[in-house]
């Protein structure tokens, strides 16, 4: 018995498996940060070079003959980084050079994070930098990808990879929703209904926020805010068991939105598509194979 408890750890983990999962995200992955950068086209010259109020945090630590690198750069120069950052999103998505696209994400990302976004930290910095860690070291590029093209003469070509990035990827999507829970079931801000009530009226919300406070009672807040913070902390166990993972899936999904639509904090709704990680490669197959049949002759 204990031996076969042993096998079946080492199979979630380390089995080899189909890799259609993970394409999947990788293209939902890619798209989402290029439309994210897409969003900041107007505003290069502010965040990102000398023209705007720009602060680096690490160029201080390094000496003279390489602080510049670190600094921020000129319009002309920012505009090229900012361009090849979102060609790396798109070759990313259209699995083309992968790891040297994920690579340069990587540096991409730490740059403009001393640079510019460490004046507005959040969870969801340290998540895309995880993703795209842990990407660098999958077999995402082994199906729907440019690169099965190239090699096999196939876009829908593809070869068993190993399960472990899609397994680390779940377990850190887990992480993020019962870490943000927990914080929201201990914090003392969030013991009432009031928390929610400044949310949709604050400097983050929509109209469509303050229409909501001016619509509803605070005891309906109340609600809400139990209904968040149990729902964040239930809904990643949801999504590991079969029998509720869909409905977890449009809870999530609803919920994402709704915080998009009513606060403008929309960059969470890249974990929606990251649900199809919590599902069997298997299973995925299967059914892209009956509504595609050439993925199943390939």
């Amino acid at each position: 018995m204990t031996k076969s408890f042993f096998y079946r750890w080492d199979r979630w983990w380390t089995r080899k498996d189909l890799p259609h999962i993970l394409a999947i995200f990788r293209i939902a992955f890619g798209s989402f940060l290029l439309l994210e950068a897409l969003t900041y086209v107007q505003a290069v010259p502010t965040l990102f070079s000398s023209q705007g109020l720009v602060f680096s945090i690490w160029a201080d630590a390094f000496p003279m003959t390489i602080r510049s690198l670190f600094e921020p750069p000129s319009v002309a120069v920012a505009w090229l980084i900012f361009s090849f950052y979102c060609l790396c999103s798109v070759t990313l998505a259209l699995g083309i050079a992968m790891r040297t696209s994920l690579f340069s994400l990587l540096l991409l990302f730490l740059y403009y994070w001393q640079l510019s976004f460490h004046d507005f930290p959040s969870s969801y910095h340290r998540l895309f930098f995880t993703v795209l860690l842990i990407l660098l070291f999958s077999g995402a590029d082994k199906t729907f990808s440019l690169h099965m093209r190239l090699r096999r003469g196939s876009f829908f070509a593809f070869e068993e990879i190993s399960i472990l990035p899609q397994r680390l990827l779940a377990l850190q999507i887990t992480a993020t929703y019962i870490g943000v829970a927990s914080q929201k079931i201990w914090l003392p801000d969030w013991q009432t209904g009031e928390v929610l009530i400044a949310s949709f009226s604050g400097k983050w919300a929509t109209p469509w926020g303050f229409v909501l406070t001016r619509t509803f009672s605070p005891a309906v807040f109340e609600f809400l805010n139990w209904i968040v913070r149990l729902g964040e902390f239930f809904l990643p166990f949801c999504l590991w068991n079969r029998e509720w993972r869909w409905k977890a899936i449009i809870a999530g999904t609803l919920f994402h939105v709704s915080v998009a639509v009513f606060m403008s904090i929309w960059w969470f709704l890249v974990l929606p598509p990251a649900y199809v990680l919590f599902f069997d490669p298997r299973e995925v197959h299967s059914w892209l194979s009956h509504h595609l049949p050439i993925i199943k002759k390939r």
